[in-house]
């Protein structure tokens, strides 16, 4: 009856908080962003020919994305880079109480025990001595250079002069060799299936990055809709006590059990196409709730005017009632 650790379980996103579980989605936000970034970059640079006179544009919301992305990344290793700086800072100022005083011990007599010794601190050219041949505690200095202003000069493009009959006819000989025509196809075909299985590969991982993030978010929902519907449920539960009025305790459990069934397949359902992405997130996780909640305000609303919704002379006297009104109509034809 050990307890587990906690650790097994941080990464699971069933037992994280609100604040957790929105930390972790921007995190795979910036991933599928950054992977789809890289995709639009790689693409340009797969279709040379393409490629070689228009640019493929990348979304300007995608640009936007990375843009903060890369800004955060930034002032976290600025941040790491301060804290590294100042744990050293904390250390050197720790050792010996400064640098500059260190005090050692040495043993003078057995008898008497060691003795202190003070070092004197280091002279100038000591210091400059040490600073030359021992680079270790050196912080490296990082040089500023200043922007400058060049002039280059504009390449002068010279237009290619057209082929002359003779070069043409040369360039169609090296065309029609036997066996030119099938290794070109044969290498057009290689470099197609090349692409295909680097498009493919690039699909899979985006596709996977956003099932994973259609999770995390019906588990941020959920800390809401499990809330509301137990609100639901008794707003369908307390009604019908009140309601059926015959059988005791059996036929109230019996339709509470049967309103949980249908609270559980429709949770079900709208889960999976939000996980599917048939539908979004927010609509596949409320579905259940918003399916529910009419039969609740309709119990409510019925146990209020005390209303005989299941006893069977309440559906006897409406079906004599339907029966007159067409007799009714009979003799008047």
């Amino acid at each position: 009856m050990s307890r587990t650790p906690e650790d097994l379980w941080s990464n699971n996103r069933s037992i994280k908080n609100i604040e957790q579980l929105k930390a972790d989605l921007d995190s795979m936000d910036m991933e599928y962003n950054k992977g789809l970034y890289y995709h639009y970059i790689n693409t340009g640079s797969a279709y040379s020919f393409f490629a070689k006179d228009r640019k493929i544009k990348i979304p300007d919301e995608v640009v936007r994305k990375k843009a903060i992305a890369d800004s955060i990344q930034n002032l976290k290793m600025q941040e790491e880079y301060l804290s590294q700086q100042d744990s050293l800072m904390l250390a050197e100022s720790n050792v010996g109480g400064g640098p500059d005083n260190v005090r050692a011990t040495a043993p003078a007599d057995p008898q008497q025990g060691p003795a202190e010794v003070v070092v004197p601190p280091p002279t100038v050219a000591e210091k400059d001595a040490v600073a030359q041949t021992d680079p270790v505690d050196t912080a490296p200095v990082q040089p500023t250079v200043s922007p400058v202003q060049t002039s280059v000069p504009k390449e002068v493009v010279n237009p290619v002069p057209p082929l002359n009959p003779e070069e043409k006819a040369r360039l169609d000989s090296i065309i029609n060799v036997p066996g030119f025509q099938s290794r070109a196809a044969s290498i057009g075909l290689n470099t197609a299936r090349t692409l295909k299985n680097n498009f493919s590969t690039n699909f899979l991982n985006l596709d996977n990055l956003d099932r994973e993030s259609r999770r995390w978010e019906i588990a941020w929902y959920q800390k809401y809709t499990q809330a509301i519907a137990c609100i639901v449920m008794f707003m369908i539960g307390a009604p019908l006590g009140a309601i059926i009025k015959k059988g005791g305790l059996g036929v109230p459990v019996l339709f509470s059990i049967i309103f949980f069934i249908l609270y559980y397949m429709l949770t079900i359902t709208g889960d999976k196409w939000a996980k599917e992405g048939v539908t979004g997130t927010l609509f596949g996780t409320w579905f259940s709730v918003l399916a529910l909640l009419p039969f609740g305000l309709f119990f409510l609303r019925q146990a209020r005017r005390d209303a005989r919704l299941f006893e069977a002379d309440f559906y006897y006297g409406l079906f004599v009632q339907v029966r007159g009104i067409f007799k009714k109509g009979e003799h008047k034809n």
